[in-house]
């Protein structure tokens, strides 16, 4: 929650700092940490699902009490106010918030060509 602090609404740029902050401790922390394109993929749909689902599945902007309740709580923040978005989320527009934040991240290009659409298919398909 760090990553949020003093603002009121997530930015694709926070999270995707956040997400790979995590990855780089977790790499320096243990050597045999794996992060091939499929962990990547699952990593950037975990983030993109969380700000998707607490917020805007298009513009990937969620409250940050909502996302503080999420992780901290272990809880939707129904009480607080949210509800479900009247906008479905499916493989094409998570595809494109996935991307967003693999991008934020600070990911290079040549890491986001790995997300084929096989490769793409497989690492979700665990997911859904």
């Amino acid at each position: 929650m760090a990553y949020y602090a003093g603002m009121t609404e997530t930015t694709l740029q926070a999270a995707g700092q956040a997400r790979m902050n995590r990855i780089l401790t977790e790499k320096a922390r243990d050597p045999a940490f794996a992060y091939n394109p499929a962990n990547q993929i699952v990593s950037n749909a975990e983030t993109s699902l969380y700000l998707g689902v607490l917020g805007d599945i298009n513009t990937g902007i969620a409250p940050v009490n909502y996302v503080q309740i999420f992780f901290e709580q272990e809880r939707l923040p129904y009480t607080e106010g949210w509800r479900p978005s009247s906008t479905p989320i499916g493989l094409l527009n998570l595809n494109v918030l996935i991307a967003k934040v693999a991008s934020a991240s600070g990911e290079t290009a040549v890491d986001l060509e790995t997300m084929t659409a096989t490769t793409l298919k497989n690492a979700l398909s665990n997911i859904f």
